[in-house]
């Protein structure tokens, strides 16, 4: 075969000790002592703060382990498989926290007893990982066995001619519960599937959540609205009512990615740009009948004058604000700054609809293989058995990561759970980029509804025909 290349001292010491059977997730020291609310396998969450008010204990193993059990066993006798990743916290544990590295350590260790290989991680910049897989792949040598790559580079890849359509790897069921449904419309046009995502990447910072004061919502004698998600009720009306409480309509600040705000908003209440479904020519897929009353609730969120929406404000922006919508990736310097702040998903169209739709931006991890393969046969088992052995590990070690290093509520780090749990992707992401035309007849478009007054309906429709035909001849049907 050819081979190829504390914050709590406690957390860190469980985490080694229980690596084989489960994960203790403990309270923030700075918090009074309530217990988290994560689900115990056997037995309620009342019952388990009633036994131990300090900590629950949330096995992480059991879907990852069923996950992995139906990928077939293989021997690769030691081979060697490469991944070559623009994302360094995959695989290289010595900059992250230990809560973090140990989880994914434990995940490869269970995929390389699988299959009988090593995984070594190369980490490069897009760019250079273009400039490489263009000269390897286009003289027919072998450079990795898989990419972590960012979804808005993933077009780029593939209309060069650098991926590999994953239909084409045997036994590769593109439905199978460890990878995320919208991912593969996202990475799909035509016969043709360039990337999958689900929870084998640790880069959970990418999605996009609502920050809130509480210092704020202290201030006005209100309570966070915590219980409005775990009922199913947070929604845009919601958002709406208390942000009218602080005495005038408070407005939605944004962070660094102030021109995302409206496209997560847009995503988050139900909507789509793009569908590339499955074995189905790229289509603009947005419903004009909703698109006013979408745009007008995105206006009246983000459009006031004193919004900073369009603005790169950064965490700054925060300052003196009710809420900020933001990507997950904003903890980092919230955690270090003078706000209490708590986060919540983003807003539901009404209490009806079923779940929260976290958007994952066009920086988020999505997983592709090159366009040369030294065996398609280990490569389907290594992508499917890492996204196995993912499920549910991952995020909790995330979770618990930004519970004890980044939050100063346990409510919030509950609220992750729900942000994580149904993130969508969107084909827009991953064709905007690279296609002025696809930009223009989607979140584009969305943009300058709301922010500029024009005619979203119109903008679509006056691009939506030169989108499609620009798309299909580059993703066409087989």
């Amino acid at each position: 075969m050819k081979r190829s290349p504390i914050a709590l001292i406690a957390l860190i010491i469980c985490v080694s000790l229980l690596s084989s059977c489960s994960f203790i997730v403990v309270n923030h020291p700075t918090e009074s002592g309530t217990a988290t609310q994560t689900n115990a396998p056997e037995q309620s969450e009342t019952e388990a703060a009633e036994n131990d008010p300090k900590k629950i204990i949330k096995d992480t193993h059991v879907r990852s382990g069923q996950y992995l059990a139906t990928v077939e066993d293989a021997d690769w006798n030691g081979g060697v498989v490469k991944i070559a990743s623009a994302y360094p916290a995959l695989s290289e544990t010595e900059d992250q926290p230990r809560s973090l590295s140990s989880l994914i350590e434990e995940r490869n260790e269970a995929v390389k007893e699988k299959l009988g290989v090593e995984l070594v991680t190369e980490t490069t910049d897009p760019a250079s990982l273009f400039a490489r897989l263009s000269v390897d792949v286009k003289s027919e040598m072998y450079y990795a066995d898989l990419l972590m790559i960012p979804q808005n580079s993933a077009a780029s890849l593939a209309a060069s001619g650098l991926l590999f359509n994953l239909r084409s790897l045997p036994k590769f069921d593109l439905s199978a519960p460890y990878f995320n449904e919208s991912s593969v419309e996202a990475g799909s046009a035509g016969y043709s599937s360039f990337f999958v995502a689900g929870e084998l990447t640790c880069s959970l910072h990418t999605f996009h959540a609502m920050f809130f004061s509480r210092d704020a919502f202290a201030a006005l004698g209100l309570d966070a609205p915590y219980s409005l998600v775990k009922s199913g009720g947070w929604t845009w009306d919601e958002y709406f009512a208390l942000a009218a409480k602080s005495g005038e309509l408070a407005p939605i600040a944004t962070g660094a990615h102030g021109d995302e705000a409206a496209d997560a908003a847009y995503v988050a209440m139900g909507g789509k740009f793009i569908s590339a479904g499955v074995k189905k020519l790229p289509a603009i897929a947005v419903d004009f009948e909703s698109l006013g009353a979408a745009v007008e609730t995105i206006r009246r969120a983000f459009a006031d004058p004193r919004a900073l929406a369009r603005e790169r404000g950064g965490i700054g922006a925060f300052a003196g604000a009710m809420f900020m919508e933001d990507r997950l990736d904003a903890m980092r310097s919230l955690a270090n700054s003078a706000v209490s702040w708590g986060v919540l998903p983003m807003p539901k169209a009404s209490a009806d609809e079923e779940g929260y739709i976290t958007p994952a931006s066009g920086d988020s991890i999505v997983v592709a293989v090159p366009a040369v393969l030294f065996s398609d046969e280990l490569t389907s088992q290594v992508v499917r058995s890492l996204a196995a052995a993912s499920a549910g590990r991952v995020p909790q070690a995330f979770i618990t990561h930004a519970q004890n290093e980044l939050l100063r509520d346990n409510d919030s780090a509950l609220m992750l759970d729900a942000i994580v749990s149904d993130v969508r992707y969107d084909f827009a992401y991953t064709a905007g980029t690279m296609y002025p035309s696809a930009a223009s007849a989607s979140y584009y478009a969305i943009r300058n509804a709301v922010f500029d007054g024009e005619d979203a309906a119109a903008a679509i429709e006056y691009y939506r025909a030169i989108c499609e035909s620009e798309l299909a001849a580059v993703f066409p049907m087989e």
